[in-house]
């Protein structure tokens, strides 16, 4: 009873500082869920950590916490019934096809332009991330 299927993953309590306390509350406002948009989008977190240890927790900290607030404060703005069940489906989705191109494709349908940008913002950097040539520290 105290997680809802879609909402903002909680997160360790060293991490939540992590946040900007006024988008930790707001985020931390509605119950937190099984799945997300930030845990959806970053599914593959460890995976983008996991190039160069000495830098990852700057990776997480610069790049990836950023983009993970932004996007659940996104869904605390806009959630209705309608894009929880989107989010299940399309978490469903990428759990069976982890790829890029599904995440874009649901990113279109999901809750239009304004989270479709956010989202292929959050693609772009994990495709520099997960890349042999970009930098870990990157943007």
């Amino acid at each position: 009873g105290d997680m809802s299927f879609v909402g903002p993953r909680p997160l360790p309590s060293s991490e939540v500082s992590i946040y900007p306390s006024k988008a930790a509350k707001k985020i931390y406002s509605i119950k937190p869920g099984i799945t997300g948009l930030a845990s959806l989008y970053f599914h593959n977190e460890e995976m983008l950590l996991s190039r160069d240890k000495k830098s990852a927790e700057a990776t997480f900290r610069k790049m990836i916490m950023p983009k993970k607030a932004e996007l659940e404060l996104w869904y605390v703005d806009n959630r209705k019934f309608l894009l929880d069940l989107k989010i299940i489906i399309a978490t469903l989705l990428v759990v069976c096809i982890p790829r890029y191109s599904v995440l874009s494709f649901i990113s279109k349908r999901l809750g239009g332009s304004e989270l479709s940008q956010k989202a292929e913002n959050v693609l772009a950097m994990q495709h520099d991330l997960s890349s042999e040539d970009a930098p870990i520290q990157g943007k």
